[in-house]
């Protein structure tokens, strides 16, 4: 650290200044300085825990309904009106009330988990799984055309249903119904989830699971 002080001939000249010339007063700012630079690393990375925990599910492991349809809107964005690019999945669970009633909502909670891992598995670099709802997931997948988003949903679909939840040592079936609608440059995102959910539900009827609740 320097300080100024004038010269013999009038001139000012800057002089060291030691740590031992600095005095309390200055070594209190030092310590203050360093003090406020510890409290500013923690503001940041209280910040950055405050917007994962945002868009986060509280219960999964995967994103929340935030930030699903915040991510689509961005995907949209990019899209040229009419340009289609991805799928949007509406993923709706099986007898998760059942489950609830026969085993209990901790089993319900567990399987609802066990679901979201089991697709967070199948999730590629460029797609997105999000829970948004009770028993209702999205997805996102990555693919340029619906046979394409079919033949995902099918795989995942079916070894979905070959992994079983364990609750206590019992086996608890998975299964779900998907409905599948293309991202369109132009549309919100909320019409094309709209979309993927009437489509979920025709999956429902032609399986013949109405009572699928």
């Amino acid at each position: 650290m320097l300080h100024f002080k004038e010269g013999a001939e009038g001139g000012v000249k800057a002089v060291p200044i030691t740590d031992s010339a600095q005095g309390p007063d200055l070594q209190h700012l030092r310590l203050k300085c360093e003090e406020l630079q510890r409290e500013n690393l923690e503001l940041r990375n209280a910040l950055l825990e405050l917007e994962r925990v945002a868009q986060r599910d509280t219960l999964t492991p995967l994103f929340n309904r935030r930030h699903f349809l915040s991510a689509m809107k961005k995907r949209l964005a990019m899209l040229a009106k009419d340009e289609v690019y991805g799928a949007v999945v509406f993923v709706d669970v099986n007898q998760l009330k059942r489950i609830n009633d026969e085993f209990g909502h901790a089993a319900g909670d567990a399987a609802l988990v066990a679901v979201a891992e089991h697709l967070q598995q199948h999730m590629g670099e460029e797609d997105l799984a999000a829970r948004i709802g009770g028993d209702e997931f999205g997805l996102f997948l990555a693919v340029e055309n619906c046979e394409a988003a079919q033949a995902r949903v099918g795989e995942i679909a079916q070894s979905l249903g070959a992994a079983p939840a364990y609750v206590d040592g019992q086996a608890i079936a998975l299964s779900a119904c998907f409905g599948v609608a293309m991202m369109r440059g132009g549309e919100s995102g909320v019409s094309i989830l709209a979309e993927a959910d009437r489509d979920m539900y025709r999956a429902k009827r032609l399986a013949g699971a109405r009572d699928l609740v």
